[in-house]
C-alpha cells in the first residue's frame, strides 16, 4: 500500500512542476503579447494555462492548506509556524493576483482588446515572482518540515493504537473465556 504522505507530496511536487512549466510558457506568451505577435495557437495555450491555474493550482493550494500547513502551525518550532503563516498569506496574494491577471489573459484568448498591455506585463511579473518565491519556500523549508512532522505524528498515532490494542486484548480474551464457561 502507498504511503499517504508520499502520495501527497508526489501530487504537490507534480503540481509545482506544472506551475513552473506554465509560468515559463506564460512568460513567453506575455512577451509575444507585448510585441504584438501572438498567434492563434498561442491563444489556445493561454486558455490551457488559465484552466490550469483556475483548477489544478487552486486544488493544490487547498491540499497544502488542509494537509501540510496544519502540521507546521501545530509545531513547537516557531520558525515552522511563521513559515506556515507566510505561505497562507502567499496563497491569498497569489489568488488576488490571479483574479486580476486571469481575466486579462482570457480576454486576449478571446480576441478582445481591452487589456492594457503594460498592466498585463506588470501583473504577470508580480505573479511570476511571487509564485517562484512561494514554491522555493515550500520546497526548501515547508515540505521537508511537514514530512518530518507527519512522519512523527503517524508514529505517535501508531503507538497510541498499539497501546489501545494491548489494553483491550486481555479484556477480549477474558470475554471469550467467560463466554465458553457460560455456554458449557
Amino acid at each position: 500500500m502507498d504511503n499517504p504522505d508520499h502520495t501527497l507530496f508526489e501530487f504537490l511536487d507534480h503540481t509545482h512542476t506544472g506551475i513552473y512549466t506554465h509560468l515559463n510558457t506564460l512568460k513567453e506568451l506575455v512577451q509575444r503579447i507585448q510585441e504584438d505577435r501572438l498567434q492563434s495557437s498561442d491563444k489556445k495555450e493561454l486558455g490551457r494555462i488559465c484552466h490550469f491555474f483556475d483548477t489544478e493550482v487552486r486544488e493544490h493550494h487547498l491540499q497544502e492548506e488542509t494537509m501540510v500547513f496544519p502540521s507546521l502551525i501545530h509545531s513547537d518550532d516557531l520558525r515552522s509556524v511563521r513559515i506556515a503563516n507566510q505561505l497562507f498569506q502567499d496563497h491569498g496574494w497569489l489568488e488576488e493576483n490571479w483574479i486580476e491577471l486571469g481575466p486579462m489573459l482570457r480576454a486576449i484568448e478571446d480576441g478582445q482588446s481591452w487589456p492594457i498591455v503594460s498592466e498585463l506585463v506588470h501583473g504577470f511579473d508580480i505573479f511570476y515572482l511571487l509564485n517562484m518565491e512561494h514554491m522555493q519556500l515550500e520546497e526548501s523549508m515547508a515540505y521537508p518540515k511537514a514530512r518530518e512532522s507527519l512522519k512523527k505524528w503517524r508514529l505517535e498515532k501508531s503507538g497510541r493504537e498499539l497501546h489501545q490494542l494491548k489494553k483491550s486484548k486481555p479484556k477480549a480474551v477474558h470475554s471469550i473465556k467467560s463466554t465458553r464457561h457460560t455456554n458449557s
